[in-house]
């Protein structure tokens, strides 16, 4: 049971530090020169967001010492449901039935593969 805690929380990590990253983005004027790219590296929610990705990948390898490669990867396919409702809410992105329809197969998916 305490694997899927890790597992869980590996995946809030992940989807933490995506909602930050993007968060931190929407308000940054990024471009591809040095300058831009460490100011937005350093701005306080971009940085946090890679904060929560870092304490993810910590979390990870507990997953990853609980969990076949096989299992615990395609597993993570969960965050992407979880991240497209926090985009929708968040971020007021459309979900279009080709969206749900992905949605239920990495469902299934994941399911499967956790039997």
């Amino acid at each position: 049971m305490v694997r899927y805690l890790f597992m869980a929380m590996s995946m809030i990590g992940a989807l933490l530090g995506q909602f930050f990253l993007k968060k931190g983005i929407t308000s940054s004027s990024l471009t591809f020169d040095i300058a831009s790219i460490f100011k937005t590296i350093f701005s306080p929610v971009v940085f946090l967001g890679f904060v929560f990705y870092g304490l993810s990948s910590i979390m990870w390898l507990f997953v990853l010492q609980k969990f076949p490669v096989s299992v615990a990867y395609p597993s993570l396919a969960v965050t992407y449901v979880v991240t497209l409702l926090v985009g929708t809410i968040a971020f007021h992105e459309v979900i279009s039935i080709q969206k749900i329809a992905g949605v239920l197969l990495i469902f299934v998916g994941v399911y499967v593969l956790n039997r």
